[in-house]
């Protein structure tokens, strides 16, 4: 990289993924071992210990590397975003630099193909632009979509023109990351072959077409409570529920289509 040449980095790890552990062949199919790694307080830096394997036939002596697991998988993940910050910050860009991380989907012991809420398609996202002012700062409370990414992407680049004729889904974020616009999308719509998922601001359904109240957030952003009597609600609630199945219906092309983009 350099500080003169603009880039673009997509990094996408296979980490969080399960694999064969080779290192442990009895465990089979799990999440493998990753190098042991220590975080400094003082110095605010991770240290990284050398890994030494040796042996042959699926028996192994290891130095170096933990038990593994999804915890240590998105440790590893932490480990290797510290170091693009830290290049950055020795390249001087660190200013002038747009870090974004998330997810595809869910685990595969939580949300990976279920039919339930939100699990499989609700991810994290991390917007890290120090030297950007934007006007969101910390945790927002708004519908975003993966989608979105391709227009935001174009318009931080200057090269909206290229999407020029193209049907896309996706919303820009970047107008509302820099101003005081309060929202963003409206809905957030998904699929698995057949199946549909929507969510609105105050209603959701899931793919086993029960819906949900979704207009206050809970902590562990699942146990929603089950609506079960639609008259007990006041009318926006069962308007957004009408608008939401009519969006569905605009996608609902599984049979048609290979893909609703």
């Amino acid at each position: 990289m350099s500080r003169k040449k603009p880039f673009f980095i997509f990094h996408n790890s296979k980490l969080g993924h399960k694999a064969f552990n080779f290192i442990q062949p009895e465990k089979g199919l799990n999440y493998p071992p990753t190098p042991k790694l220590y975080w400094n307080e003082r110095r605010q830096m991770y240290n990284r210990l050398d890994v030494t394997i040796t042996g042959s036939n699926g028996v192994y002596e290891t130095e170096g590397i933990n038990n593994g697991g999804l915890n240590r998988h998105i440790e590893y993940c932490d480990y290797m975003l510290w170091q693009y910050v830290e290049h950055l910050k020795d390249l001087r860009i660190i200013n002038n630099t747009i870090i974004i991380f998330a997810s595809d989907n869910g685990t595969p012991e939580w949300g990976k193909g279920s039919r339930e809420r939100q699990r499989g398609p609700h991810i994290p996202m991390v917007i890290y632009a120090p030297g950007m002012n934007l006007a969101k700062q910390g945790r927002q409370d708004v519908l975003v979509h993966v989608v979105d990414m391709l227009p935001t992407f174009a318009d931080i680049m200057g090269v909206e023109h290229l999407l020029d004729g193209y049907a896309t889904q996706g919303k820009n974020l970047w107008p509302y990351l820099i101003t005081a616009k309060p929202n963003h999308r409206v809905y957030l719509y998904s699929y698995i072959r057949g199946l549909q998922q929507i969510r609105g601001r105050l209603v959701m359904r899931d793919m086993n077409n029960d819906w949900w109240k979704v207009d206050e957030e809970v902590d562990d952003y699942d146990s929603y409570p089950l609506i079960t009597d639609w008259d007990a609600l006041p009318a926006k609630f069962r308007g957004e529920r009408d608008n939401l199945i009519r969006i569905m219906g605009k996608f609902d092309l599984y049979e048609t289509e290979h893909d609703y983009i």
